[in-house]
Order: C-alpha cells, then sequence, then structure tokens
C-alpha cells in the first residue's frame, strides 16, 4: 500500500480530479464543475473531449488543469481513433489524458 503524507486540505484538494463525464452535461455543468475545481484547488476538471475547449477557456490562468478522456466509456476504440481523440483534446487545451482501455482485448 502506498502511503501518502497528507496533512491539509489543500493538500488533500491538490490530489484530486474533479469529473463530469456525463454525456448530457450541459455548458452550464461544465462551468459549475471548474468553478468548483478552482474554488478547491483540486488538481484537474475532467470532461469529454466535447467540452474540452470550454473548460480549458474557464481554467486558462489558473493552476487547475484540463483532462480529457479518450475512449470512454467502453474503450472499444481502436488505437488509431483513441490517438486521433487524444491528439484533438490536447489541441483544444487538454493538459492531460485518461484513456480507457480494451479490456477484452487485455485477457
Amino acid at each position: 500500500m502506498v502511503k501518502m503524507n497528507v496533512e491539509t486540505r489543500e493538500e488533500l484538494a491538490s490530489l484530486i480530479d474533479h469529473t463530469n463525464v456525463r454525456a448530457d452535461a450541459t455548458e452550464n455543468d461544465i462551468e459549475r464543475l471548474c468553478r468548483e475545481a478552482v474554488s478547491y484547488g483540486f488538481r484537474c476538471a475532467v470532461v469529454t473531449p466535447t467540452n474540452v475547449r470550454l473548460a480549458a477557456e474557464l481554467l486558462e490562468g489558473t493552476d487547475v488543469t484540463v483532462c480529457s478522456v479518450v475512449g470512454f466509456p467502453a474503450g472499444v476504440s481502436t488505437p488509431r481513433v483513441k490517438a486521433l481523440e487524444a491528439s484533438e483534446a490536447v489541441e483544444n487545451g487538454a493538459g492531460e489524458v485518461d484513456m480507457v482501455m480494451n479490456i477484452g482485448a487485455m485477457k
């Protein structure tokens, strides 16, 4: 087990990925997610690829990183599609990408 030496709420918050990857997330939902991420000092705001640009605009000039999911939710996209999705996310302002692996292929 990995031991973490977290002594303050701020240190704990800086380890949290605040997430809204709902397919029905609205612009207001993403605005709230980003506001909360900044307010609490979370490490990043995780959004779907369609919301990366908005989140990047909202978080510009803050310490919160934008993270995009790739191959979400099932991970069954081909590697080529995942690479394109990741590349586009970075172009749109994502500083981090979380890829969902193809579990069936790993069995």
